[in-house]
């Protein structure tokens, strides 16, 4: 899959704007995936070999700090 360069730009703005260090301390907003009502999902991001992850969360319901990171890469796949 292509990425427009436009997108890549916009993902890669919000991925910089995000403290990375504090990704696996975000906390989500809700807890559907506890008992089955939810997918489970999480961010993962590699940047200069480090590698940073949520902890899981709610498909389509990421943490604020996340969501535009994670629903431009949801639109992707659309």
């Amino acid at each position: 899959y292509t990425i427009p360069i436009a997108d890549w730009k916009s993902l890669t703005i919000a991925i910089q704007e995000l403290d990375l260090e504090s990704l696996s301390q975000l906390k989500a907003p809700t807890e559907k995936r506890l008992f089955d009502g939810a997918a489970i999902a999480n961010l993962k991001i590699t940047k200069q070999g480090e590698t940073y992850e949520s902890h899981s969360f709610d498909h389509g319901y990421p943490p604020a700090e996340t969501e535009k990171i994670v629903n431009k890469m949801l639109s992707f796949v659309k």
